[in-house]
């Protein structure tokens, strides 16, 4: 859907995120090879593309609580939509049933493109988790999962919730650097994997995991 830019702001992480006519934003990172965008680093350059219209992924894309329904679904894709890893087992229905409150699933229209589960600590009251989070490999850069964790980011303050963690693995770059831009912090861990402070043996002998926390 087209939608006129009508301004500029940097992120927290120091990045431009071009502003929407509708209200949403989309980062306009120039990121050489990747992404070439360096009229976005003068303020000539970014004034000139006032006015220009740009699509909004985020204005087709909606974000509804899970159901138990969505579990067969998701279960059926999960692996695909991870390159082929094997994580079904790692996602329980019980997600689908117990967790509806902090599991979202986001559609575009009838389909569904994106998913994340999610709950709030019993052990720790000022704390939430993030365990699985999933996007269809053709809206990965559509802002899908940064629209799944904003929706739980806000579900958890409405319950008093301040801080929220979750967990990769050292080897899923992708995962880290997605992290890192929604402004979660590595925890230290006692081992480098890869130039990446992890927690060995943390789910399981030889099993390390990167550690992240945010306030929210």
């Amino acid at each position: 859907m087209q939608r006129k830019i009508v301004g500029f702001h940097q992120d927290q992480r120091r990045e431009w995120v071009a502003e929407l006519e509708c209200g949403h934003g989309m980062h306009v990172r120039h990121n050489p090879p990747y992404q070439e965008r360096a009229w976005v680093l003068s303020p000539e350059g970014r004034e000139a593309f006032l006015g220009v219209a740009v699509e909004c992924a985020a204005c087709e894309i909606t974000v509804r609580h899970a159901e138990p329904r969505d579990f067969y679904f998701v279960t059926s894709v999960i692996n695909d939509w991870w390159d082929g890893r094997q994580m079904r087992d790692m996602l329980p229905k019980l997600f689908f049933i117990h967790f509806r409150e902090t599991s979202f699933i986001a559609e575009q229209k009838d389909a569904r493109v994106g998913f994340l589960n999610g709950f709030f600590s019993q052990t720790f009251p000022a704390e939430a988790y993030i365990h699985f989070v999933g996007v269809h490999p053709e809206f990965r850069k559509h802002g899908v999962a940064r629209m799944l964790y904003e929706k739980f980011f806000a579900v958890a303050r409405a319950k008093g919730k301040t801080r929220v963690r979750c967990v990769t693995s050292p080897v899923n770059k992708t995962s880290i650097a997605f992290h890192q831009h929604m402004g979660f912090e590595m925890e230290p861990g006692d081992d480098m994997v890869d130039g990446i402070s992890a927690h060995s043996n943390y789910d399981g002998k030889g099993e390390s995991r990167v550690l992240f926390v945010k306030e929210i």
